[in-house]
């Protein structure tokens, strides 16, 4: 995308044609991903039941990475509203949303495991499921801490230095 804008420029054409380039590639493009965020959690799970002999522990650790940006794919040439004359230009961007959670498997760790009395050991449906409920944790902890502002800020930084290649000095 960044080598298609010179070329437009380089051959002359306008700036609302170079406008209209913008507009269709950014609407090409599904999503803008501006900021990664990398999270240590810790997942754990203390099943002690009054009815039930003994107890159930375990705990793990792992590292999930998680990518917020932007979704372009209804971006269209209305969002752009350019002023040749006073070199200005105002774009109206989604808002940033999570685009994706990962958590690679290697980077998760079962640390510690009891099973004491008469209970049964943790089945593999059981451990995916606190995995989960620590996913849906991590989510809600990283949105709270501002990974939506920072995709935001980045992506609109990313726009205005792309219309600043265009010629637009002044830019929201």
């Amino acid at each position: 995308m960044a080598l298609a804008l010179p070329a437009c420029i380089l051959s002359g054409c306008s700036r609302k044609a170079a406008v209209r380039d913008v507009a269709s590639r950014l609407a090409g493009i599904s999503e803008i991903g501006t900021v990664e965020y990398t999270v240590k959690k810790v997942i754990s799970a203390n099943d002690t039941s009054v009815f039930k002999i003994g107890d159930r522990k375990i705990y793990f650790t792992c590292i999930a990475n998680v990518k917020a940006g932007i979704d372009l794919s209804g971006f269209s040439e209305d969002d752009i509203k350019a002023d040749r004359s006073s070199k200005s230009v105002e774009v109206v961007l989604p808002h940033a949303r999570i685009l994706s959670i990962e958590l690679p498997p290697g980077k998760i760790e079962e640390k510690y495991c009891s099973v004491t009395g008469f209970r049964w050991n943790f089945t593999p449906e059981e451990k995916r499921a606190l995995l989960k409920q620590g996913e849906d944790d991590i989510l809600a902890k990283v949105e709270k801490n501002g990974i939506l502002e920072d995709a935001e800020r980045n992506s609109s930084e990313l726009v205005r230095t792309m219309f600043k290649g265009l010629g637009f000095e002044n830019g929201n």
